[in-house]
């Protein structure tokens, strides 16, 4: 029953919701469009073994997914198209999006090739 909660549960929404609009920033998604709506009727939390929780998404062919690879996925689909901001400005990183700052390149970051932003 416990368990049922935790995977329902408005916290659990919440965090779902950050998790996603933090991956729609940063990927320079829309946050009214196409795209969007469906990456949210797709995310949900999974509770891998001694590990923290992770946001997933699972595609049309079942596989489990990050949000930023599906994302990129999307990026090809005409469908999706007009759901990506346009922009040559360089990529961006929020300050309170930790997986995404640990996982920035550093050289590209002191070089001023990744911008991050409050």
């Amino acid at each position: 029953m416990g368990e049922e909660i935790l995977k329902t549960g408005p916290s659990v929404e919440r965090l779902i919701e950050r998790g996603v609009a933090e991956a729609l920033t940063r990927n320079g998604v829309y946050a009214p469009s196409a795209l969007s709506d469906d990456v949210r009727a797709r995310a949900e939390i999974v509770w891998p073994a001694r590990r923290e929780p992770a946001i997933r998404v699972t595609d049309d062919t079942k596989r489990s997914l990050t949000l930023d690879a599906y994302i990129d996925e999307k990026k090809t689909y005409p469908k999706y198209t007009s759901s990506f901001i346009p922009s040559s400005a360089r990529p961006r990183i929020r300050v309170t999006d930790q997986q995404a700052l640990f996982g920035a390149d550093i050289g590209m970051v002191a070089r001023g090739e990744i911008e991050i932003v409050r």
